[in-house]
């Protein structure tokens, strides 16, 4: 099993750390939820995973091996990356996005193979967008555009899927479906990191959470030990439900079986 593994990372801003000294390790098998909020550095420490952002300093390595020493060619079937920002502006086919994801592993002008096509499928059967594989990806809505750039990802097969909100802008059904599809992922023997603002959905499906707060990981562990009324008071700066107040909150927690 892969073992990603990021050591004292930071990245600057200006002379403003975005990213400060956080340190955390992923093994295959493992879903961790990335938590925190809006301008906690998570996306950031993902751009520099994916190696679209050069960290000022610390250590990203996986299996031992710096992310840094890895050619292109090398990082795109090792790692694949779900990006926050998803329009799409380009008028091509569902099946054709999928497809993107099989490129890495294949020589300039060759064509996919059969194992190419099943992890195409399999992908666009994971993430419910099979029915559309003909239809252009402008014209879906964004939840539907959000699952094809998901199954582009997931065709990848790379043992290390890094993913920015993959439950945004998605209705309660397919949100629980993109969490299960991203826990088997891991249980396949990879290594996830799901950037992710639903906690409920974070503790049910994440096999472990690390919280960030102004670029730190204050909390990493079990979703008990990470949501602590301590931690989601200072972190959040908000409370845990009290049932005694009377108030009935709506908590998806699994798809209906009927």
């Amino acid at each position: 099993m892969k073992q990603l593994t990021i050591d004292k990372l930071t990245f600057l801003r200006g002379q403003c750390p975005v990213v400060d000294n956080a340190s955390l390790s992923v093994t295959g098998g493992e879903l961790v939820g990335l938590i925190g909020p809006n301008g906690a550095g998570k996306t950031t420490l993902l751009k520099s995973l994916a190696g679209l952002l050069k960290p000022a300093a610390g250590d990203m390595r996986l299996d031992g091996r710096a992310l840094s020493e890895l050619s292109d060619e090398s990082r795109a079937r090792q790692i694949a990356y779900l990006a926050q920002e998803r329009t799409a502006h380009w008028p091509i086919s569902v099946e054709r996005i999928v497809a993107l994801g099989r490129f890495p592993h294949l020589a300039p002008w060759q064509q996919p193979g059969e194992a190419d096509l099943a992890a195409i499928e399999q992908a666009m059967r994971e993430t419910d967008v099979l029915q559309h594989r003909t239809r252009q990806i402008t014209h879906l809505s964004g939840g539907e555009q959000m699952r094809v750039l998901l199954a582009r990802a997931l065709a990848v097969r790379a043992p290390l899927m890094l993913v920015d909100e993959p439950v945004a802008a998605l209705d309660p059904a397919h949100a629980i479906a993109v969490m299960q599809t991203l826990r088997r992922n891991a249980e396949a023997g990879n290594a996830v990191i799901a950037v992710l603002h639903d906690l409920t959905l974070a503790a049910r499906f994440c096999h472990r959470l690390a919280l960030m707060h102004r670029g730190r990981i204050v909390a990493s562990g079990s979703a008990a030990s990470v949501l602590s009324a301590a931690n989601l008071r200072e972190v959040y700066g908000i409370g845990l439900w009290d049932p005694d107040q009377g108030e009935m909150p709506v908590i998806p927690w699994q798809l209906s079986t009927s």
